[in-house]
């Protein structure tokens, strides 16, 4: 679902930016873009409720593995996040200076964009696609209290807050125009249930619990959409809808996908660099996509060029990079415990 979600999200935005040049040029009224891309439904948020599902699905569930400690907890999440993230920031200045020498890069603003908490002080992202980071991150931390607090099961509790805080700030947003996050209200209300299901797989909750989590979600969706994004409310319900309608049907078929050997070895293959496509897309292949339609003219090229150098980028990332810090990060996290063991018999032995 990862690497499916990642692969929609390229295509999402290569359709919109740079086939139709959204938003210099208005979407064609009744063409495919308007049906199924962004207008009466939204391919790109799709894919994002999508990775928010499996971020709860995969996420808290760290938290309750034998040995778990924060500190673990973080020195995971840090290497799996942030040196792929560097590499795309660094990957976006170059390509500007190379394909686009008149642009004027705001170096106070790329080096606010290494902490990943720019929005968090008014700036920008460098990238438009890491507005999901920020929300990422902002469940690790509160996994990481919830963790503290012991209450890291108590997922229908932090899913009402979730939902009366996005009804809060879209009611806000109605009545005063001010753009208030309720898209981080709606993820991490996404997130939990996908945590849920995480629980339900383990047999650590039931159907029934389940059920009421994901109706809850859906129901809040049409109060909180409508007033936050009024004309715009609908196609964010239906997307939304669609999402979780996906990842459960998926969940609920998971045992005769894992049967399909080749299927899952594709998938495998997808997920392992959807991070780094995701990161990727956007500050390279779009630019070098663009480039080439602007001078043949030709959506296949265009098409085989984002594919192709988003792909290979990646995949090089993903191998010299993310796969290596995520191992670094292990041993890291697990030096300190192996350490405490060996102090631990030492004195035992004295």
């Amino acid at each position: 679902m990862r690497g499916i979600a990642a692969l929609l999200v390229v295509y999402f935005h290569f359709d919109l930016h740079i086939v139709h040049r959204y938003p210099d040029f208005p979407i064609p009224p009744g063409s495919f873009t308007d049906y199924f891309v962004l207008g009466y439904f939204d391919l790109g948020k799709f894919a994002v409720g999508v990775f928010f599902l499996v971020s709860g699905f995969l996420i808290p569930t760290t938290l309750t593995s034998p040995g778990a400690t924060l500190r673990r907890y973080a020195i995971h999440r840090f290497f799996r996040l942030y040196p792929a993230y560097w590499l795309s920031l660094l990957a976006f200045v170059a390509t500007q200076w190379t394909f686009d020498r008149g642009a004027l890069i705001d170096w106070n603003n790329v080096v606010v964009n290494l902490t990943m908490l720019q929005k968090f002080v008014g700036v920008p992202d460098a990238v438009g696609t890491y507005w999901t980071l920020q929300i990422e991150l902002i469940f690790y931390a509160v996994c990481a209290l919830l963790f503290i607090a012991g209450r890291l099961q108590r997922r229908e509790m932090v899913i009402a807050a979730a939902l009366l805080g996005g009804l809060v700030c879209a009611l806000i947003r109605y009545r005063t125009g001010k753009s208030l996050p309720v898209a981080l209200f709606i993820a991490v209300a996404l997130m939990f249930v996908g945590d849920g299901l995480r629980a339900l797989a383990e047999r650590r909750t039931s159907v029934k619990r389940v059920t009421v989590l994901v109706a809850a979600v859906a129901a809040a969706l049409i109060p909180i959409a409508l007033l936050a994004y009024r004309h715009e409310g609908v196609r964010y319900v239906l997307t939304y809808w669609v999402a979780l309608g996906t990842f459960i049907g998926a969940f609920a078929v998971r045992v005769q996908i894992e049967g399909a050997v080749r299927a899952n070895r594709i998938g495998r293959l997808l997920a392992d660099y959807s991070y780094s496509v995701y990161l990727l897309h956007g500050s390279v292949g779009a630019v070098l996509s663009s480039t080439v339609f602007a001078a043949t003219g030709s959506i296949t090229w265009a098409a085989l060029t984002m594919l192709g150098s988003t792909y290979l980028l990646a995949y090089a990332a993903y191998l010299c990079i993310e796969r290596p810090c995520i191992r670094l990060g292990r041993c890291i996290a697990d030096r300190s415990r192996i350490e405490s063991l060996r102090l631990l018999f030492t004195n035992r032995v004295i």
